[in-house]
């Protein structure tokens, strides 16, 4: 078995224990360019990641998203109809990034760990109790994104 196909797999099962479905779990099992060794996140020899457009308004988009809905999550006042159009930006954005980013395979591999995270806190934002959680599960991998991956404008979410 290729190094390509064990990270690949690792990265598709991974997302599947925790609960990544719709199109981007697909997605991410086609990408291509995925890089062997890539076991936790790291710089790039002390330097961020290089970027790419569709990288960059994807995780803006998931940003946005998160970021304006904070307010209701915490407050507990989103109605079921909210968190389900909520999961689905975010699921659609993750899924437009592994479609249309073209990154070098080790920046690929750090990449797809930070979309792991986010398939986490999707996941919490579907259940009743794990909401809160699983915003601030997508928070910590927009932060982690920020400090790995050169976005320029990009300011830490901080909460």
């Amino acid at each position: 078995m290729s190094t390509k196909t064990t990270a690949t797999g690792a990265l598709v099962g991974a997302a599947l224990i925790f609960g990544a479905v719709g199109p981007a779990l697909a997605a991410l099992s086609s990408h291509d360019g995925h890089a062997a060794g890539a076991l936790e996140l790291s710089l790039n020899q002390g330097r961020k990641w290089e970027t790419d457009e569709p990288l960059r308004q994807g995780m803006a988009a998931i940003r946005k998203a998160i970021t304006q809905s904070l307010g209701a999550v915490h407050n507990a006042t989103y109605t079921p109809a909210q968190y389900a159009s909520l999961t689905a930006t975010l699921e659609q954005q993750v899924d437009g990034i592994v479609r249309n980013c073209r990154l070098p395979p080790e920046a690929d591999a750090q990449l797809h760990l930070i979309l792991v995270d986010i398939f986490e806190g999707i996941d919490g934002l579907k259940s009743d109790g794990g909401r809160v959680s699983g915003a601030m599960r997508v928070l910590q991998a927009l932060d982690a994104y920020g400090a790995l991956f050169d976005h320029p404008g990009w300011e830490p979410v901080g909460h």
